[in-house]
């Protein structure tokens, strides 16, 4: 006999994700202190890790019922989309941009100016 995925397994492991991911996408939205590729992969890491551990809690614990001839690995992609789905939504409500990253500074040294010029591109290099 083989085991349908029924619209009510969908629920039953797709809900979860959702709202681990849109925790999840709150809080990397709102940290505008991290740059955009940091959010970016975090969200990538916690999306797929997340996905399979929500994934795999809901197969041992018996909600969604997967006997010998079942296929577990719907469950897992459900979960792991809509963790992902999740994210981009929580992200996407909450999203602040990224800090500016301050100026580079340069000091150019010409052993033929004199060290009166020197002296003032280091004290403006240096913030002073």
């Amino acid at each position: 006999m083989l085991l349908q995925f029924t619209p009510l397994d969908a629920i039953y492991a797709g809900l979860p994700g959702l709202v681990v991911g849109f925790l999840a996408g709150y809080i990397l939205g709102a940290s505008g202190s991290l740059s955009t590729k940091d959010r970016f992969f975090i969200a990538l890491a916690v999306g797929l890790f997340g996905g399979v551990i929500i994934a795999f809690l809901l197969l041992t614990s018996g909600i969604i019922a997967v006997g010998p001839e079942g296929n577990p690995s719907m469950t897992v992609l459900l979960s792991i989309m809509s963790t992902f789905g999740g994210i981009g939504v929580g992200a996407g409500m909450h999203w602040q941009p990224s800090a500016p990253t301050p100026p580079k500074r340069h000091v150019t040294f010409d052993p033929e100016e004199d060290d009166e010029e020197f002296d003032r591109q280091l004290r403006e290099g240096l913030g002073g």
